[in-house]
């Protein structure tokens, strides 16, 4: 794929992307084989999937390509257990978030931001502020946006108040050499990887 996206010009680049909002066939039969001989590569690869869908949903405002990525990570949860593999489970929750989350941004309504607020939520258990600082701040703060969001579709100013302490909690962890302006370097709202 890699050999591909090099070749490809900058117009090329500017196209529609329906192409990627369903897999073609080879990546369907890789999936469902890699699947049954790999199932933790098949989640990852899932999980990557869905990063990238993300990605390019919101360069091209493509709700489909950000249905494709909730879509993509939720199916990486069935071999991505929190059992079986905590961390990876934990980040793949807080990449479920922040993919209910962009899709929210642009759908009306409150389902797929509440769907959200449960699985950055459900990351943190397995994320606490004393083994995993930066990775609990993050989610605080991807919290708070999905919170805020939230407010201005309806939800007044108690959810407000509650993203204004997600904001707090995530400046309250472990200072980090550098300042603020660092911590927002370091914490956007991004994809984890």
């Amino acid at each position: 794929m890699r050999a591909a996206i090099r070749t490809r010009s900058a117009s090329d680049l500017n196209k529609p992307l329906a192409q990627f909002s369903h897999p073609q066939p080879p990546f369907r039969r890789f999936c469902t084989c890699a699947h049954a001989s790999a199932p933790y590569q098949w989640a990852l690869t899932r999980s990557n999937l869905g990063s990238v869908l993300q990605e390019l949903g919101e360069q091209h405002i493509d709700v489909r390509l950000l249905a494709a990525a909730v879509s993509a990570h939720r199916s990486a949860r069935l071999e991505m257990t929190r059992d079986r593999v905590p961390q990876e489970w934990s980040k793949l929750q807080n990449n479920l978030g922040n993919a209910l989350r962009s899709l929210g941004e642009r759908e009306s309504g409150t389902q797929s931001l509440k769907q959200a607020l449960t699985a950055l939520r459900a990351a943190l258990e397995e994320r606490s502020r004393e083994q995993s600082p930066y990775q609990w701040a993050r989610t605080q703060v991807n919290i708070g946006l999905t919170l805020l969001t939230l407010s201005r579709r309806g939800g007044g100013n108690k959810v407000a108040h509650a993203a204004i302490t997600a904001f707090k909690e995530a400046l309250s962890g472990r200072p980090m050499p550098g300042g603020i302006s660092r911590w927002s370097k370091a914490f956007p709202p991004k994809i984890e990887h």
